[in-house]
């Protein structure tokens, strides 16, 4: 299955400050024609970017590519729970081939201390058969893995989002501190020209 491709930010880099995003100046037209819808948005965890997939027979963990290194205590945290997961997908998917998309974190990876002192994995996103599912089927089949789900944190327009990760009152689904951002994603699967899904992050240290 494909590496996940990675979500734009809403808006492009400030040119006179790299650090920070330019409110208002678009990274695409369709997100600016949009942005008075409601968005959906999912907490953003700091973590590691990882890939469960299935094959019709068996399960296996890789990172972003095929190449890349998973942590230590991530793969020991797979290893647990290879064999009930390798059930548990064959029950949801059958002979289908499905990739299950998320973050490995917790104590070890970036600042995953603030999470968890072990290490595990939470979805937020899942492909099947080459068809990407919504996410209210994204998270019915988490559960039903027993698999944690990266938690909605709240919905509006995009400006209401970009008050909404900047405000004191925005804390993370795992304890008292401010979260990484969220992505955002639109009231129904959408589409831009070139084929890719519309969506967007928004990262708290990009806008305050």
């Amino acid at each position: 299955m494909i590496p996940y491709p990675k979500t734009p930010n809403a808006f492009k880099r400030n040119p006179t400050n790299r650090n920070a995003v330019q409110v208002g100046t678009w990274t695409d037209s369709t997100l600016a024609a949009l942005r008075a819808v409601e968005w959906t948005w999912t907490e953003k965890v700091d973590g590691t970017n990882i890939r469960l997939l299935w094959d019709g027979e068996r399960a296996e963990m890789r990172g972003r590519s095929d190449r890349a290194q998973l942590p230590g205590r991530l793969r020991l945290w797979f290893e647990r729970y290879q064999e009930q997961l390798t059930e548990r997908m064959y029950e949801a998917f059958g002979p289908s081939s499905a990739a299950l998309y998320g973050e490995g974190y917790g104590a070890g990876i970036q600042k995953g201390g603030q999470y968890l002192e072990h290490q595990a994995f939470v979805m937020f996103d899942l492909m099947r058969s080459d068809s990407w599912l919504p996410l209210d089927v994204t998270q019915d089949i988490a559960s039903v893995l027993g698999l944690d789900h990266v938690p909605i944190v709240g919905k509006g327009s995009i400006y209401e989002a970009v008050e909404f990760v900047v405000s004191d009152d925005f804390k993370s689904h795992w304890g008292d501190f401010h979260p990484e951002g969220i992505v955002a994603l639109p009231p129904a699967p959408l589409y831009n020209a070139y084929g890719e899904r519309i969506k967007f992050k928004l990262k708290r240290k990009d806008l305050v």
